[in-house]
C-alpha cells in the first residue's frame, strides 16, 4: 500500500531533501519556492554537516565532562528526531541554529571542562563552512526571549505562593537555567520573574497559552507586563513540584503524592538484584515524604554489578525507580535522585568503604545523602560509649539505657539487612524477638533523634 505524506511548501522544501524513509517505489514531487525556501536549502545543507560534526563532538567529549547540559545533549539529537517526524524539520532546524552558540557557552561553564578543546570543536562547527543564516519564513515562531545566563535566580510570585513570592532552587547538578519549587501552592495565581521585587526590567515568565493550569506542562514566554495572565491553581495542596527550564522555554508542574513505600535493592545489598527480595526503606514518622536505609552496603562475591544499587518504588522492576544521574555515581558524593531516567544507572559504593551505611532519601526535594560507619568487629554485645545495655538469651534481645530514657522506635533486622521486627515508643528498658535464631542482626534505634545501629550476635 502506497504512503502519502502531506506538508507545506515551506516544509516540503526542507523535508525534500532529509529522506528518512526507505521507498521501493519512485517519488514525484511538484514543489513550487518563494524566495525564503530557496535560501531554506542552504541552511540544510549547512546544517547537516553541522549536526554531523555535533555529533562526533559529543563523542570526544563525553568521557571528558563531568555533566552535560541537557540543551547539548538534545542538540546532539536533531537528526535523530528529524528522520523519526520529519513533519516538525523546520521547526527542528529553527531550534538548532538558535541555540547552537549557547550551547557551547554553556559547555564551557561546565567545572573542570576541558576548554580548549571545546573552544577547537565550536570554531570547527561554527565557523568553518560559512554557513547562511536565511530568514526561513512565518512558518514556525518561537516568541520566548532567550534566557539570559546572567539571571542566576528566579522568583515564583503571585496570590496562589504563600507569602506572595518565594525564591526557587536552581538544580546544582545542572548547569544555569533549570529551577524548580517545591511545596505549598494555594488557590490564585502565580508567575515567575527573575527579581526579587518588581522593578522597571523585571522579566516576567508566563505560559504562551491562555488559562494555564499548574499541573501541566507548557512552553514559557518573557515578557515586560506585569498584567498579563500567569498559571491558575484551581487545586490547593501543600506538595506542588514546579520545574522552570529556560534553556528550553518551558514549565511543568503537578501536584506531588507521598508514595507510601521505597526499597533499595543491588549486589551491593542483602536483597541482590532479586527485586521481590528488594529492602524496604523507613519511612519518617513526621516527613512523609523522607525514607531512610539503615544497614550493610558490600560487594556481592558474584554476579553482575557486585558493588551497585538503585531505588524502586515497589518490590518490582516496575513501573517506577530511582536513579543517579550518571553510570557509577559514588553514593557518598551524590545528591539527586531521578525518577526512571533513561539508561539505568546505579550507585556505586566505594570498595574500601564496605559496611554500615545510612542513607536518606527525600522525594519531593528528589535528594539523596549517604553515610557510612563502619561496623564495630569486637565486643558485638557491649556498647563501647557505655550507653546502652545489649544482651541476647534464649533467642531474645535485651536492651537497657543507661541514663533512663525510652526509645522513639527500635527496628531488627537480620544480618541481610532485612526488617524482622518494628517497635514504636519503648521503655527504657525492654526485649525484642522470640525464638530468634543463631546468627547475626543489627538493632537500629532511636532515643532524643539520635539513631544508633548495634550488632547483636546470638550464639
Amino acid at each position: 500500500m502506497a504512503e502519502h505524506w502531506s506538508y507545506d511548501s515551506k516544509q516540503l522544501a526542507i523535508v525534500i531533501n532529509t529522506p528518512s524513509k526507505n521507498c521501493n517505489t519512485k517519488i514525484e514531487a511538484v514543489v513550487k519556492y518563494n524566495d525564503n525556501q530557496e535560501t531554506a536549502l542552504d541552511l540544510i545543507a549547512g546544517k547537516i554537516g553541522q549536526m554531523d560534526r555535533l555529533i562526533q563532538c559529543n563523542d570526544s567529549l563525553k568521557q571528558k565532562l563531568t555533566n552535560t547540559p541537557s540543551l547539548f545533549t538534545k542538540l546532539v539529537e536533531t537528526r535523530a528526531r528529524i528522520s523519526k517526524n520529519p513533519q516538525n524539520t523546520l521547526a527542528e532546524l529553527q531550534y538548532f541554529q538558535k541555540y547552537l552558540a549557547v550551547t557551547f557557552d554553556l559547555l564551557l561553564d561546565v567545572e573542570n571542562a576541558p576548554a580548549n578543546e571545546i573552544t577547537d570543536w565550536k570554531n570547527f562547527i561554527l565557523f568553518s563552512n560559512n554557513v547562511s543564516q536565511p530568514n526561513l519564513g512565518e512558518t514556525v515562531k518561537n516568541t520566548t526571549q532567550e534566557y539570559n545566563k546572567d539571571d542566576s535566580n528566579l522568583w515564583i510570585t503571585g496570590s496562589a505562593v504563600p507569602g506572595k513570592i518565594a525564591k526557587m532552587t536552581q538544580n546544582s547538578d545542572e548547569t544555569s537555567g533549570f529551577f524548580r519549587y517545591n511545596g505549598k501552592l494555594q488557590a490564585g495565581e502565580f508567575k515567575i520573574i527573575n527579581t526579587p521585587t518588581v522593578v522597571s526590567d523585571t522579566k516576567f515568565y508566563i505560559p504562551s497559552e491562555e488559562d494555564a493550569n499548574a499541573a501541566g506542562s507548557y512552553s514559557i514566554e518573557a515578557t515586560n507586563k506585569s498584567n498579563k495572565p500567569g498559571w491558575n491553581v484551581t487545586i490547593p495542596d501543600d506538595y506542588y513540584k514546579i520545574k522552570v527550564n529556560t534553556a528550553d522555554n518551558t514549565l511543568n508542574g503537578k501536584i506531588f503524592i507521598a508514595r507510601n513505600d521505597l526499597y533499595i535493592v543491588g549486589g551491593a545489598t542483602g536483597a541482590g538484584w532479586n527485586a521481590e527480595d528488594a529492602i524496604p526503606l523507613k519511612k519518617d514518622l513526621n516527613n512523609p515524604n523522607l525514607f531512610t536505609f539503615s544497614g550493610v552496603l558490600k560487594e556481592a562475591t558474584s554476579g553482575n554489578d557486585k558493588d551497585m544499587l538503585k531505588l524502586l518504588g515497589q518490590n518490582d522492576w516496575g513501573p517506577v525507580s530511582f536513579h543517579p544521574k550518571t553510570q557509577k555515581e559514588s553514593l557518598l558524593g551524590s545528591k539527586h535522585i531521578f525518577e526512571n531516567l533513561p539508561g539505568d544507572n546505579k550507585w556505586a559504593i566505594d570498595p574500601a568503604k564496605q559496611g554500615n551505611y545510612t542513607i536518606k532519601v527525600d522525594l519531593l526535594e528528589e535528594t539523596i545523602i549517604a553515610g557510612y560507619n563502619e561496623i564495630i568487629p569486637a565486643q558485638e554485645n557491649k556498647d563501647l560509649d557505655n550507653e546502652y545495655s545489649i544482651s541476647a538469651k534464649d533467642g531474645k534481645i535485651y536492651v537497657s539505657s543507661n541514663d533512663g530514657v525510652g526509645f522513639d522506635y527500635v527496628y531488627l533486622l537480620d544480618s541481610n539487612t532485612k526488617n524482622i521486627i518494628t517497635a514504636k515508643k519503648q521503655q527504657a528498658t525492654f526485649s525484642i524477638g522470640k525464638g530468634l535464631k543463631k546468627g547475626i542482626y543489627l538493632l537500629e534505634f532511636s532515643q532524643n533523634n539520635k539513631t544508633t545501629i548495634k550488632k547483636v550476635v546470638i550464639k
